[in-house]
């Protein structure tokens, strides 16, 4: 499929789905409509370039998005939504471009189709939860990952990833790590020394430094008005988020689509073994959803990228004609994984419990969606089903490759 063609979708799917989205999904009641962290990045849109920025840690050190939002003649609000929508379009036609480098290019429509439809991705979460800032965020990793050979690009969009949020550091120290991991190979008895005079070594160590600079800045430049300790937070999430719990919010994320790699897991071996600065951001990016809080489904799509690079490499090894039906029925399960045109719920309402296919289809409240719900025993059955769907998959997938 040629690049024109490739952007042509990316085009259709970002109206298709707005277009949907603004007819039928409703924002977030909570905190009249803003969200929790939301509300605070209105209230700093609502101070930046007139007064000194203050809010609650550690929302406060993330001046990026508000500031630009900042720059557009509407409430707070709306200027957040305009960023993020914008920014959720552009992700789409950067994570096209990134694809297009590492799978081949008739997988790609289908993992855009995916994501762009899926109820988690920016596209449509942004119409529940309008002033968040994980689009800006995720554009800027992607577009680390496509400017990670050009030096002064990568410098520069790394500082700026980090003034929106700091934990687009890890992309730059991946790279930093990934690439000594890579000269570290070549052996030798200077090995150190291999590493220091890396061109590409010295690129990320020097991105992953002016990103360090950029928080330094934004926690010199605002006013905290709260207490707050990141490693008291991730201790605290790491002692108590269930195992289950977290492997649920894998499936959540991404869907029975996981298996891919599972079953075809020779070449994506080889693609983490050519380029291990992917994996170690996909291990970071697993550590921070394990210990980064509540949202541990948002927290995996920074992952995104990668996820979808190894499902679309593992995809292509799938005799296609051959496997017509467990294709049909992973595709059926990423339909409902993703919710696809159904409305996000946004408000709480108690409710009589229903039973979920893969996803609870008619949710009266978002905790009914991820895996750290209240309802355990719903949980533990959308984790049955995720499991007892991907074995069966693997099983077939499995078979037609024999």
């Amino acid at each position: 499929m040629s690049a024109r063609s490739t952007y042509l979708l990316c085009a259709a799917l970002a109206v298709l789905t707005i277009g949907v989205s603004t007819l039928s999904q409703p924002s977030l009641t909570a905190e009249n409509g803003l969200g929790f962290d939301g509300a605070q990045y209105a209230q700093m849109t609502s101070q930046c370039w007139t007064e000194r920025i203050s809010a609650l840690e550690p929302f406060v050190y993330r001046i990026g998005a508000p500031c630009v939002a900042a720059l557009l003649p509407a409430a707070p609000k709306t200027a957040l939504f305009i960023v993020n929508l914008l920014s959720s379009v552009a992700l789409l036609f950067l994570l096209a471009a990134w694809l297009r480098q590492v799978v081949p290019s008739h997988i790609v429509p289908w993992l855009l189709i995916a994501f762009a439809f899926h109820w988690l991705a920016p596209l449509r979460y942004t119409f529940w939860y309008p002033t968040y800032i994980d689009p800006p965020a995720l554009c800027v990793i992607v577009g680390a990952l496509l400017l990670r050979h050009r030096p002064i690009a990568l410098i520069a969009v790394c500082a700026i990833g980090a003034l929106i949020r700091e934990t687009v550091a890890v992309v730059p120290i991946a790279l930093a790590v990934g690439r000594a991991i890579a000269v570290t190979r070549r052996g030798g008895q200077r090995q150190l020394g291999l590493i220091v005079r890396d061109r590409e070594w010295q690129y990320a160590t020097v991105a992953s430094a002016a990103a360090a600079g950029a928080t330094l800045f934004t926690h010199a430049v605002v006013t905290p008005t709260s207490d707050y300790w990141m490693t008291d937070a991730a201790y605290y999430w790491a002692y108590t988020k269930p195992f289950l719990t977290y492997s649920l919010a894998w499936f959540v994320a991404y869907g029975p689509m996981l298996v891919l790699p599972v079953v075809y897991w020779r070449p994506v071996r080889r693609f983490f073994a050519d380029s291990p600065e992917y994996l170690v951001m996909m291990i970071a990016v697993a550590v921070l959803a394990w210990v980064g809080g509540s949202d541990t489904e948002r927290f995996l799509l920074w992952g995104a990228p990668l996820v979808l690079a190894i499902v679309g490499i593992a995809a292509a090894e799938i005799d296609w004609r051959g496997s017509v039906a467990p294709l049909i029925l992973l595709g059926a399960g990423q339909i409902l994984n993703g919710r696809w045109f159904l409305v996000t719920p946004y408000f709480t309402e108690s409710a009589p419990r229903t039973w979920p296919v893969l996803t609870v289809l008619d949710a009266h409240r978002l905790e009914d969606l991820v895996s750290l719900t209240p309802d355990r025993v719903v949980a533990a059955v959308a984790f049955a089903q995720y499991l007892a769907l991907a074995c069966g998959l693997a099983l077939w997938f499995r078979r037609r490759r024999a």
